[in-house]
């Protein structure tokens, strides 16, 4: 069989799929490698199933609760679940040292038609990761109590 029979297309995604195998450092690996972890004890602890767990420019955790019952909490609420969240990610993230920021969103997605993609992101708030934590105190399956 001769090379120039081949299809070009697995030879293409054979070679990406080298580049970014060698090109991820062991750092972008554990950090990527965690997520997973990190979603399952999410689903646990918030009983929430549709949750998207992500990390952005390697410094930076994104949570997203899709169609949750979050979603129907105030805007208040929402603050308070969020920051809830932020804090149970980082003392659960097994990679945290490695972040410096985490985001919790609230979103609402729909498919009409298998055809027509409809997401709406109700709110989503960020955090600092060195600032949570020091006037929040965070007890499992209740909202957090600020100090003070």
């Amino acid at each position: 069989m001769k090379l120039k029979n081949l299809p070009t297309w697995p030879v293409t995604w054979l070679i990406l799929f080298f580049i970014l195998l060698t090109g991820c450092s062991q750092e972008s690996f554990q950090s990527f490698k965690g997520l997973f972890p990190l979603r399952d004890k999410l689903i646990q602890q918030f009983d929430e199933q549709n949750v998207r767990v992500t990390i952005q420019n390697g410094n930076t955790v994104g949570v997203s609760f899709i169609n949750s019952s979050f979603n129907n909490l105030s805007q208040q609420e929402k603050e308070l679940k969020a920051q809830q969240v932020a804090v149970f990610v980082k003392d659960n993230y097994d990679a945290i040292e490695n972040i410096d920021n985490i985001w919790i969103s609230f979103v609402i997605h729909k498919r009409y038609l298998f055809l027509v993609n409809y997401t709406n992101s109700l709110a989503t708030f960020f955090f600092d990761k060195n600032a949570l934590g020091e006037n929040v105190i965070y007890e499992p399956g209740a909202p957090p109590i600020t100090e003070g």
